[in-house]
Order: C-alpha cells, then structure tokens, then sequence
C-alpha cells in the first residue's frame, strides 16, 4: 500500500512540474492530491474489512487438533 502511496506522489510531483502555469499546477496538485487521499483511504478500509471478515470467519469454525498430525514418525 505504501509503494503505491509513494508511486503516486512521485507522478504528482512530476505531472506539477511540467505544468506551464501556477493556475494548472494548483489544479492538478489539487487533483491528484484528492485521488491520492481516497485511494489510500479505500485500501486501508478495504484492509480493515478483509481482516474483520477473516477474524469472523476464523471465529466461527472450532479449531480441530489432529493426532496424526502431531506425532513424528
């Protein structure tokens, strides 16, 4: 999540500084900013999610110890 984070903000730096006017800057820094906030945003709720579900999921089936499984032969 992080590389994508930094990925990101690299295009950004490099979209604004080939901007021609203040005006395009601020527009695309703006932009992207937005973009970059909500995509962060989504992958951490998604995250959240995904580990309340697999918590959820590992709570409701009853942990079974095989035997077999334990002893060395």
């Amino acid at each position: 999540m992080n590389g994508q984070c930094i990925a990101t903000t690299q295009a950004m730096y490099s979209v604004a500084s080939s901007a021609h006017s203040l005006e395009t800057t601020v527009s695309v820094l703006t932009g992207l900013t937005v973009f970059l906030v909500l995509a962060c945003a989504g992958a951490v709720l998604v995250a959240l999610r995904l580990g309340a579900a697999l918590k959820r999921l590992t709570a409701q089936q009853p942990h079974t110890v095989h035997p077999t499984s334990e002893r060395e032969f």
